[in-house]
């Protein structure tokens, strides 16, 4: 076979690729994909992804990839300005997106139905960002690259033998050339989130401030005392575990914020657009049936489900806060319980859980787990120290809540020497004591525990007579928050008559917990006031529970609901404001006689400096 010389061999190659240009066949169904994506508004879209679409599309023909259709050209052309305006103008809102896409006088893209175009599920993210994006432009790589990887090619075929070494070196320089292009191709989701770069900072910083402003990186509870001490609320990422003693108020706690994270965050965003925000509780301590009574407890009424006839039952529940916001408006978060035998699964199921009711239309925002100590490491190691694998399961509800990046809050018991001094300070009604008593020490299998932990928090119910409070102390945390030594601990109330509610004050002018109770009753006249701000046992009669929940009766006086609001306060009537508009209380409608000790003008005089025209009318000032 005659040998080809260099040249030729060259001259060959010129003229196949000769004017054959880059022509990548994308589909109309992948640039209707390709144009979702860069609308959407889904959390989990890397900025690498947008940058490295806008780097494909720059480098394809549009009349020839598309064969001058208009409609696609017109898709084409908007995904590239749709890419500038984030990129470029680090624009977010998708309204001020299309305007500044449609340009100043608004008739860009007149032939194309913007408003048709659809949020993409995170499912398709991941599809476009991992596969569609890096095939093209690896397909674009090897077009581009072929032709000098083959004249490297030619040159050794053609190559004195003592030059050959040389030429293998070329080889793989060239070959080198396109795998590091190809792994750049690649959008790198862990590097994308955890990686920060001094010469790329406006990405990471864009991420991040992005991240901060959404309305599911921080969830808070109903409990402004415990809002603080967490920093604002149940953070992402992270790992949140309440501590106590044997059944003393770790499932209702944990019962209670489920019920409260639900109600208090209702403009919560999924980072998916097209799923439906849920939060789940799984159960390895009570059955069903007794998960589903204490929230009935909670939202509805102390009773025992059974106790009301079925239809009255369903119909308190249908209007109960379980499916209102603060302000009566409909709840779109949707809550699950799901019930495993101890130690029947590991923490591999609770990503089997979120997965399938990820199937079903729902993105997990919070998980609840009850508790550390009934469910089983995903390590093999089983014959680990109790400690070891304690710490392991911390890890692995880490690993969980910043995989789907969610705060994950639990529950574990206090030692023997926590509970020593517990039963001794609480039997002798010395609460701060008790409370102060306890550190990390009193962890069980302290040491991986505390190490492993973003937030431990010991909680303790305490009685005064027929009020019911939860004592809770801070004792660690990993996460930025500007807290007193004072405030790590409080007592937060129970509603009086309803002892596994506890009192919410979110969006009240007074916050609801104390942090001492350790107080004289006879000067303390707010605490006292409160206490009858918080009472349902005004309810007189059936009737009147059934009337809380819009069933088939009327009041005949104001009354306090179990929430403290919306049905006046005691000694108040609500009325409106005609000239404002606003809600305002109409005091003194009740005689002093109607109300314990102190009358709530009394007080009034006290805290509005004794101004009767502010206590005569005034805006939402709520005591509780």
């Amino acid at each position: 076979m005659a040998k080809i010389s260099e040249n030729k061999y060259n001259k060959l190659l010129e003229d196949r690729y000769k004017n054959e240009g880059l022509q990548l066949k994308i589909t109309p169904n992948i640039l209707g994909l390709f144009c979702e994506y860069v609308l959407s508004n889904n959390a989990s879209i890397h900025r690498s992804g947008l940058v490295n679409l806008r780097n494909l599309l720059t480098i394809i023909d549009p009349t020839k990839s598309f064969e001058n259709n208009p409609n696609l050209i017109d898709r084409y052309n908007f995904c590239l300005d749709v890419l500038k305006a984030k990129l470029d103008k680090n624009l977010t809102e998708k309204e001020y997106i299309i305007s500044d896409v449609k340009g100043v006088l608004g008739d860009k893209y007149n032939n194309l139905d913007i408003n048709g175009i659809g949020e993409i599920s995170t499912s398709n993210v991941l599809w476009v960002e991992s596969e569609i994006i890096p095939n093209y432009l690896n397909a674009s790589l090897i077009n581009n690259s072929i032709l000098d990887l083959q004249r490297e090619c030619a040159k050794y075929v053609t190559a004195d033998p003592k030059d050959i070494p040389q030429y293998i070196e070329n080889i793989y320089k060239q070959i080198d050339k396109i795998y590091i292009q190809k792994r750049r191709n690649q959008i790198d989701a862990d590097d994308a989130d955890s990686m920060f770069q001094l010469s790329k900072f406006e990405d990471t910083t864009s991420a991040i401030w992005n991240n901060q402003k959404s309305t599911s990186y921080k969830l808070i509870s109903g409990m402004q005392s415990l809002n603080h001490i967490l920093g604002g609320g149940f953070e992402e990422r992270r790992v949140y575990c309440f501590f106590g003693l044997p059944g003393d108020g770790k499932t209702i706690t944990l019962l209670n914020l489920m019920y409260q994270i639900k109600k208090y965050n209702p403009k919560v965003q999924c980072k998916d657009p097209t799923k439906k925000p849920c939060i789940v509780l799984l159960t390895m301590e009570n059955y069903i049936n007794e998960e589903v009574q204490t929230l009935y407890n909670i939202a509805v009424s102390s009773e025992d489900i059974s106790e009301r006839p079925l239809d009255d039952v369903i119909k308190a529940i249908a209007n109960s806060d379980l499916f209102k916001d603060p302000e009566g408006n409909p709840n779109p978060i949707d809550l699950f319980i799901k019930f495993k035998p101890i130690n029947s699964v590991t923490t591999e199921y609770m990503y089997k859980l979120t997965e399938e009711l990820n199937d079903d239309g729902y993105e997990v925002i919070c998980m609840l787990q009850d508790y550390i100590m009934r469910i089983r490491s995903a390590d093999s190691s089983y014959n680990a120290e109790e400690r070891v694998k304690l710490g392991n399961i911390i890890n692995e509800f880490k690993n969980y809540a910043m995989y789907y990046s969610i705060p994950v809050i639990t529950a574990s018991q206090l030692n023997r020497e926590a509970a020593k001094n517990i039963d001794i300070f609480r039997s002798a009604g010395q609460y701060d004591d008790m409370v102060n008593k306890i550190s990390r020490a009193n962890i069980a299998e302290s040491s991986q525990l505390d190490f492993n932990l973003d937030a431990i928090i010991f909680i303790a119910p305490c009685w005064e007579g027929e009020y019911k409070w939860l004592a809770f102390k801070l004792i660690k945390k990993r996460y930025k928050a500007d807290i007193l030594p004072e405030d790590t601990i409080f007592f937060q109330p129970f509603v009086i008559g309803m002892n596994a509610k506890l009192v919410e004050d979110v969006g009240r002018t007074m916050v609801g917990s104390r942090n001492s109770l350790n107080y004289d009753r006879k000067t303390n006249k707010a605490a006292d006031l409160f206490e009858n701000a918080v009472k349902t046992n005004e309810v007189k009669s059936e009737d009147d529970n059934l009337a809380r929940f819009g069933m088939n009766a009327k009041l005949e006086k104001p009354i306090v609901d179990n929430n403290g609001r919306d049905n006046g306060f005691i000694g108040s009537k609500q009325e409106y404001d005609e000239t404002t508009g606003n809600k305002v209380y109409i005091c003194n409608v009740l005689s002093p006689e109607e109300i314990d000790e102190l009358t709530y003008y009394e007080y009034l005089k006290e805290i509005l400096n004794g101004n009767e025209k502010l206590i005569d009318m005034f805006e939402y000032y709520d005591i509780s």
